[in-house]
């Protein structure tokens, strides 16, 4: 479990890529509903703002667009 500072504010940043390709790695399946329940609930008096998710999608030029 982590330990959160109390009456803090916190948010959650997942980088997509890095995070799937962590999973398959050690082959490992996340329930994506189950974490942010997991954050939502124990955060102790903390207040839980939200969860940023990073994916980087391709142009049709080849190249990378940030979302």
């Amino acid at each position: 479990m982590l330990d959160f500072y109390l009456n803090e504010r916190f948010a959650v940043f997942i980088d997509s890529a890095n995070f799937r390709r962590s999973k398959q790695s050690i082959n490992m399946y996340v329930d994506d509903v189950k974490l942010l329940e997991y954050f939502r609930k124990n955060n102790g008096e903390s207040i839980f703002l939200r969860i940023y998710h990073y994916e980087s999608i391709p142009k049709e030029d080849g190249s990378q667009e940030r979302s």
